[in-house]
Parts: structure tokens; C-alpha cells; sequence
């Protein structure tokens, strides 16, 4: 159970199994351990967007592009990223969304894996092809994992 007495999300157990679903999906790109050493940054960054999403349901905005840039405003606290680098990954994120989730697991990681490709042999520099291939993986493996929860 992923709440608190309180009723509150309790991130840790919930990271520490979602890095572990993660590396049974695809254990040559994750490994909890290393997941696990980046949990504290990503407790903050899923807090973060949990209080966008409930500003998001709270405020009068109404399309995905307010949620993002809600998130936006939220996610820069405790991770530096431009609003350049912001909208390139948030770009990422609405056109392959729909894409991921309609592929099976299999299809989905080759895509993954076509589209980091194209990535990494752009002209961007480092730090955002970076970035890029960060949002491309979750998008990604969300789709995988909400897939295979639907099922």
C-alpha cells in the first residue's frame, strides 16, 4: 500500500517499487540501486508535481500546456532546467504520449531506444540531449507501466 495512516503518499515505498519494476522491465538500462541513490531528488520532484497537479485541479485551467507549465513553476524549485529545456522535454512528452501507449512493452522500449538515437546524433548540446532522453524514458515507461496496470 502506497499511503500513509494518514493518508498520505508514502514516496519511498513507492519509488523503491517503481525503480524495482523498472529493472524487471529492462535491467540493461535500470538498476534499483542506482534508482534508489537518486530517490531523495526524486521524492522532491514527485511532490512537486503532485502540488501542480492539485493547482491544476484547483485553478481554472484546462489543458495539458497549463499543466506543464504549472509543473513547470514547481519542478524549477528543486531541479534547475531552463524553460528552453522545460518545453523541448514537455514537447516530447504530449507527442509521444499517445504514441507509447498504444505500442505493446516490446515495441514501446525499441521505440525508446529509436528515438534516443535520434537524439543523441542531433546537434544539441549535451546537457539537453540529456534531458531529452530523461523525458523520452519516462514517457516512455510510464506508458509501459499504466499499460500494464490497465490490464
Amino acid at each position: 500500500m502506497y499511503l500513509n495512516s494518514d493518508n498520505t503518499i508514502n514516496y519511498d515505498v513507492l519509488l523503491t517499487d517503481c525503480a524495482r519494476f523498472a529493472e524487471e522491465i529492462d535491467s540493461t538500462q535500470y538498476d534499483s540501486t542506482s534508482i534508489s541513490s537518486c530517490m531523495p531528488l526524486m521524492v522532491e520532484q514527485v511532490r512537486m508535481i503532485e502540488k501542480s497537479a492539485y493547482e491544476f485541479e484547483k485553478g481554472s485551467s484546462e489543458t495539458i500546456e497549463d499543466l506543464y507549465n504549472i509543473m513547470y513553476d514547481n519542478i524549477v524549485k528543486v531541479c534547475p532546467i531552463s524553460r528552453e529545456e522545460y518545453e523541448q522535454c514537455m514537447t516530447i512528452d504530449l507527442k509521444l504520449g499517445a504514441t507509447y501507449a498504444s505500442l505493446d512493452p516490446e515495441s514501446a522500449k525499441q521505440c525508446e531506444r529509436e528515438i534516443d538515437l535520434t537524439i543523441e546524433s542531433s546537434k544539441l548540446n549535451d546537457d539537453v540531449k540529456e534531458n531529452l532522453r530523461s523525458s523520452n524514458s519516462v514517457v516512455a515507461n510510464s506508458a509501459i507501466i499504466w499499460n500494464q496496470l490497465s490490464k
